[in-house]
């Protein structure tokens, strides 16, 4: 008993020293979102500028931007902490469950910055330009249990992205750039427009498939990473 709550305190001693060590990563990867989000916001403020189209300021676009990069930022700081960091920790005597459990732990909390940073930036948009006529506020629509994904999904994908490139090295990375560009432009190549009912079909289960594929993909990473050698 005494030795399994020395354990568990060493672990809560661990991770709270995680936590002050990469405080201040969690601000400047803010900062990095609140740049993208000022970035669009003059992009497109300078388009209206020339065009006097309202609807370029109107859609609240910035807002949607930086909720996206705060989901890709998310997955590589995750995948970092899951590779680098990781193999780092075991090097110095940190046991794997303590990794483990401070790397989730650190990167839950890093997307909640970010996401709270997109939506705190875009509720500024709304003070400025939601009364405009035909505005809409594009992030507003996501429902909670889009925002609650955008918690955890980055966080088990940059899990089960550092299990691989630390078992299978410069071919598990070669392998997540190639999924990483078919997602990204395979739509576009595709160019399959869905149907009504098959878009409703899609948001009534994706409340249930995405918790599925998070448990999945982080179940995928621990056991990839409870059995990959760091000893090199």
């Amino acid at each position: 008993m005494n030795g399994n709550a020395e354990t568990k305190t060493g672990i809560g001693r661990f991770v709270a020293g995680s936590f002050r060590l990469q405080g201040r990563d969690f601000w400047i990867l803010a900062l990095v979102v609140a740049g993208v989000w000022a970035a669009m916001q003059t992009l497109f403020g300078i388009v209206w500028f020339f065009s006097k189209d309202p609807e370029t300021l109107s859609l609240g676009i910035p807002g949607l931007v930086a909720f996206i990069a705060a989901c890709l930022l998310g997955i590589l700081t995750a995948a970092g902490r899951f590779s680098v960091e990781f193999a780092v920790g075991i090097h110095m005597s940190r046991t794997r469950r303590e990794m483990l459990l401070s790397g989730v732990l650190l990167s839950l909390a890093t997307n909640a910055v970010m996401l709270a940073t997109a939506a705190a930036l875009n509720g500024i948009w709304g003070l400025a330009f939601g009364r405009m006529d035909g505005a809409k506020d594009v992030l507003a629509m996501l429902p909670a249990w889009g925002w609650a994904a955008a918690l955890y999904v980055p966080a088990a994908a940059g899990m089960t992205s550092g299990g691989i490139v630390m078992r299978f090295g410069r071919r598990g990375f070669w392998f997540l750039y190639a999924v990483f560009m078919v997602c990204m432009l395979g739509p576009g190549i595709v160019d399959y427009d869905m149907p009504a009912a098959g878009g409703a079909m899609l948001l009534t289960v994706l409340p249930y498939v995405l918790p599925c594929c998070a448990v999945f993909m982080a179940a995928l990473g621990t056991v990839l990473l409870r059995n990959v050698s760091v000893t090199e």
